[in-house]
């Protein structure tokens, strides 16, 4: 990762044609084989975050570890699963590279349990990172996508962005296309270590590299394998395309 960039939250995505909703045996049997030691929780759909209450029967719920300060989450949402990591100080390149694999193996987990007549509709990788400013302060992410200018005594400030590349790419021998999803905003990180908080300015950049849902796929477990192989590559060209 370019100096000044970190990943601090790192989520994995598949869609399923059914809803794995909370009963007490998908609980016991997602739990033991996929986060032993992991809490089951309740999930708010406003925001896709746990709550204290205990989950509703049928309804979304979630598994959360949390391992020398770094969060993970397994959660059964509405037609899909998510894997997702969290980290404020950010993830190093081996980190990612074991997360992808993480959400891999936990996947093909969950596509044996199910049965090989299981077929997801979308896979996705969605990392969400954070630009220092007074680590850029020259390179103005914005000033290469919006050509507003102001006047002297201006600040330009709550900047947000979104925009979608397609892309395709062969996964698993078969051309697939992608969306590729930028989320370009303004922010600011608080940053708690030993004594009082620090926050910084920053621009976060979230990006979403998930297929194309008009196209009607149909993807199996070697599918799954193949596209999380592509991702932290096409991950680094997005960003590389940015030149930041």
């Amino acid at each position: 990762m370019k100096a000044g960039i970190k990943i601090v939250q790192m989520r994995g995505t598949i869609f399923l044609p059914e809803n794995i909703g909370y009963t007490e045996d998908n609980a016991t049997k997602f739990q033991a084989l996929l986060m032993p030691n992991g809490t089951i929780g309740n999930v708010f759909l406003g925001g896709n975050m746990p709550i204290a209450a205990a989950p509703q029967w049928g309804g979304p719920w979630c598994l959360t570890q949390t391992e020398n300060g770094q969060t993970k989450q397994i959660m059964f949402l509405p037609n899909k699963i998510d894997v997702i990591a969290y980290n404020d100080n950010g993830y190093d390149a081996e980190a990612e590279k074991s997360f992808i694999t993480e959400c891999k193996m936990s996947f093909y987990k969950i596509f044996e349990e199910l049965g090989e007549t299981t077929k997801l509709t979308r896979l996705a990788y969605a990392p969400l990172l954070v630009i220092e400013k007074e680590q850029q302060p020259h390179k103005g992410i914005f000033n290469k996508i919006l050509n507003i200018k102001s006047e002297e005594t201006d600040y330009i400030t709550d900047r947000d962005v979104t925009f979608t590349l397609k892309r395709e790419v062969v996964i698993n021998g078969k051309n697939i296309l992608l969306n590729l999803l930028h989320k370009i905003s303004d922010g600011y990180q608080t940053i708690t270590t030993i004594g009082n908080p620090t926050k910084k300015e920053i621009y976060m950049l979230q990006l979403d590299i998930n297929t194309v849902v008009e196209q009607r796929y149909k993807f199996e477990k070697n599918d799954v394998e193949s596209f999380y192989d592509k991702v932290i590559e096409l991950k680094n060209s997005l960003i590389d395309n940015l030149n930041i």
